[in-house]
């Protein structure tokens, strides 16, 4: 009877010890990947591997005591659910160190994939076969990708034909519809498309893989200390953001760690400023992206006075899946808005038709809660009299403000997960992915409220001036003439977070407010608010 519950403890024991062996592997699992994690502060880590430690050494010591049978199978519960938890955490953080590399254009990864499209019912099967074909290359953001393969292709095949286009969007239609017979894409933009193009799977086939050492990329900005700019570019068309099409929200954000401090400048989209792609002609800003999101850079950089570190450009299209994945946004209403739902992906004539389309309605008032429907429907919004395209522009800044505002909240890591989800598909930035997850680290070390201020520009006027993107003979269109003192606005809010002034060294002269301030440009093709009437 003695050595049968002798055989029983062991038995048992054996059993515990097994099931603190698994721990242990999730343990070294988990633990590893929050060390090579380079958001998460290393305080933070250390703590948590204490916590761990402890936990693990209790286990252990009530795996050699006898318990009741009901108390083994409670630690053996509490044991599987750790296990669960802590596998958890590590896929989840590998899921979002992956989220941040497909947003990056820039990342610090080793590798990156590179992929050969063709169409399915196309008989080139392999990287052989394309002798001959023409072959679409990117040459507006992802041009290094483009060149990269356009090289390995020359080498290893004779006699192709290259098509050079600014977008995927538009390379993946000509695929599919016969104009190119394949498609070079780099990975993030792989995954992008097949996000974005209803039956991507059914219309092509991958037929090479190629994989290409991962630049690196010296950063000379330190996000945790230095005052840096972001331009968010919003276009209003469906697919990957990278397209050629004029971009309707336009937000330079200035933006001061070490004060956690934002002032977000609201660009008009009709802004009548010199465009680079066109001789420096006075052109509409939102048509300078026609040209490339670099070319639009170019012109608010030279127009404003200030540089672009960093840019981030999402689909507009794509609010309503941003918004739902942050659980809707609270923002304020200007005036009541019904339309017909378009936050699902339908087809051109899907939507002119309103197939399938249900009304959605945003009410007006103060502090509304828009799931993303609604906040498509709002920020879309420009037909009412009086309203127009201000209005819409009011209105998708409110939107973006929203979503912003979520993201900082306390509650973030809440809906963190469902936001992994949809970003990379509909948002891309040249921030290295190395800056992204420094950033996060440091604002998670010393984790304080952001303050945002807004800098709206208003005090110029609406005009009608000719643009040099659009024809003389339908001319003059309606642009918006910026005045001298809101750029003056813009150069002191980054000149100020740059110097970070001391009241001691603070003077002005009433006479010359602008004394000490940067000249804004003397280029004689300029044309401001106080030149308005004459068509230039």
């Amino acid at each position: 009877m003695e050595n049968e519950q002798k055989k029983k403890r062991y038995y048992r024991r054996t059993i515990d010890l097994m099931f603190l062996f698994v721990l242990l592997i999730v343990y070294i699992y988990a633990f590893y990947k929050a060390f090579n994690f380079s958001m998460l502060p290393d305080k933070y880590v250390f703590m948590a591997l204490m916590v761990a430690a402890v936990i693990y050494l209790i286990l252990f010591v009530l795996a050699l005591q006898r318990y009741p049978t009901w108390f083994v199978v409670i630690k053996r519960i509490f044991i599987v659910l750790l296990c669960a938890l802590l596998g958890t955490v590590g896929f989840f953080l590998r899921k979002v160190e992956s989220t941040t590399e497909k947003i990056a254009t820039v990342n610090s990864t080793a590798q990156t994939k590179l992929f050969i499209l063709t169409r399915s019912d196309s008989n080139i099967d392999s990287i052989e076969d394309l002798q001959g074909a023409v072959i679409g290359y990117q040459n507006g953001s992802d041009v290094a990708s483009a060149t990269y393969m356009k090289n390995l292709i020359e080498n290893e095949v004779s006699g192709t034909q290259a098509y050079d286009y600014l977008d995927y969007t538009s390379l993946y239609s000509f695929l599919t519809n016969g104009q190119i017979d394949a498609l070079a894409i780099s990975e993030q933009y792989y995954g992008m498309t097949k996000a974005t193009q209803e039956g991507f799977d059914e219309k092509v086939k991958t037929i090479h893989t190629f994989e290409k050492e991962a630049e690196q990329v010296e950063n000379k900005i330190d996000v945790t200390e230095d005052v840096f700019t972001v331009y968010i570019s919003g276009i209003d068309d469906a697919g990957s953001p990278d397209q050629m099409a004029r971009t309707d929200v336009n937000l330079l954000m200035i933006v001061n760690p070490k004060n956690n401090h934002v002032d977000m400048v609201s660009l008009p989209r009709d802004g009548y400023i010199p465009n680079p792609a066109l001789n420096g002609f006075n052109d509409k800003l939102t048509h300078t992206s026609l040209h490339g999101i670099q070319n639009s850079i170019t012109s608010i950089e030279d127009f404003v006075g200030i540089p672009i570190d960093y840019y981030a450009r999402i689909s507009f299209t794509s609010v309503a899946q941003i918004v739902d994945a942050v659980g809707g946004i609270d923002i304020d209403v200007e005036l009541s808005v019904c339309s017909y739902d378009e936050s699902q992906n339908r087809t051109h004539d899907e939507l002119e038709s309103h197939e399938g389309q249900e009304v959605v309605c945003a009410q007006q008032g103060e502090n509304q809660h828009l799931n993303g429907a609604q906040a498509l429907v709002y920020a879309r919004h420009r037909k009412t009299e009086g309203y127009g395209t201000e209005g819409r522009e009011r209105a998708q800044r409110r939107v973006i403000m929203g979503v912003i505002n979520k993201l900082l909240s306390l509650n973030a890591l809440t809906y963190i997960n469902n936001l992994l989800e949809v970003a990379p598909n509909f948002i891309i930035t040249n921030m290295p992915s190395d800056q992204i997850t420094s950033f996060i680290n440091h604002q998670l070390s010393d984790f304080k409220p952001w303050t945002i201020h807004s800098l709206i520009s208003d005090s110029g006027i609406n005009d009608r001036q000719q643009v040099a993107s659009l024809s003389t003979e339908n001319g003059p269109y309606d642009v918006y003439l910026f005045s001298q003192e809101e750029i003056h606005e813009i150069m002191n809010a980054y000149d100020g977070a740059k110097k970070l002034m001391q009241l001691k060294d603070f003077s002005f002269d009433l006479d010359n407010l602008y004394e000490n301030t940067p000249a804004i440009s003397d280029d004689p093709n300029l044309v401001w608010s106080s030149m308005s009437g004459v068509v230039y």
